[in-house]
């Protein structure tokens, strides 16, 4: 199998895995397991069917940008995208991942031209656009910071296969954090997934990886 094949079914199966064993009910495993979201315009995926070559990750959104504004998939569609879900109130592993991705783009070089990196929050009741755009500027201008309602918020992360669970504090609705995956995505100009990153993937290997995608897709035209 390819790495992005090995990748995707890791990502999935993990999701599922730990989500079985830990937070979700039946109901909405079974849910997970019977229907893979598609991307926009493609044909639903279910476990019933004939093995499949590919699990679709990415596709169409629409959500709200961290200067208010509604955005799509549409407004990114000339670039790659590095996409990394989180909340703003997380201690360690967001804070981490934020970092990362600003190295990312400071190893690209003049290739990051041509990537726009994204932090989409699964918290959109405590992070507004303002909160997001202070969060997003604190690492690089240039990560652009994605909210929404929590149905916008939640079709994304079904759409990347995004694992990610409320734990209720006993201080209040305020100290509430989310226990959630923290993988970097490369997606195509299309929003569909090339390769994702990991915790233990270095920002000049990520880089060096984004370079031979972008590189394997320019000899493809």
């Amino acid at each position: 199998m390819t790495r992005n094949l090995i990748l995707t079914i890791f990502v999935f199966s993990l999701g599922i895995a730990f989500s079985i064993f830990t937070y979700m009910g039946v109901t909405k495993v079974q849910t997970m397991m019977t229907r893979i979201e598609p991307a926009a315009g493609e044909a639903a995926i279910s476990t019933t069917q004939e093995p499949q070559s590919e699990f679709v990750i990415g596709g169409a959104f629409e959500m709200t940008d961290e200067n208010g504004n509604i955005v799509t998939d549409q407004n990114f569609s000339d670039h790659y995208k590095l996409v990394f879900f989180g909340f703003t109130k997380c201690p360690d592993v967001c804070p981490a991942g934020m970092q990362k991705m600003t190295k990312t783009m400071e190893k690209l070089g003049d290739d990051a031209a041509v990537i726009t990196p994204v932090f989409v929050s699964i918290d959109p009741r405590r992070d507004t656009p303002d909160v997001m755009k202070e969060y997003t500027d604190m690492y690089d201008p240039r990560i652009v910071g994605l909210t929404g309602d929590e149905k916008q918020v939640q079709a994304m992360e079904e759409k990347f296969k995004v694992y990610a669970s409320k734990i209720a504090s006993d201080k209040g609705e305020e100290f509430a954090m989310f226990a959630h995956s923290a993988y970097i995505y490369l997606t195509d100009k299309n929003n569909h997934m090339l390769t994702v990153f990991g915790h233990d993937d270095l920002p000049e290997d990520m880089a060096a990886e984004i370079k031979a995608e972008i590189k394997k897709d320019q000899n493809a035209l």
